[in-house]
């Protein structure tokens, strides 16, 4: 299992973090996926080439840009 430190620890290699953290439902229980914010454009574009469809607990990862 994937801990609050891993995802930060993962994440961080692409550069500086803003927030990274699992997302949860109003009742706490994680929902299986993870809001990584940065502090630069550049920094989210490489985790998307490095990390998506990377294994990680042998399931793939999926890395995109949120729509917000």
């Amino acid at each position: 299992m994937v801990s609050q430190k891993d995802l930060h620890k993962l994440f961080s290699k692409c550069g500086p973090l803003i927030t990274a953290s699992f997302d949860t439902n109003e009742f706490g229980s994680y929902l299986g996926t993870a809001t990584i914010i940065y502090s630069k454009a550049s920094s989210a574009a490489r985790a998307i080439k490095d990390y998506n469809n990377a294994r990680i607990d042998n399931r793939p990862m999926r890395v995109h840009y949120a729509m917000q």
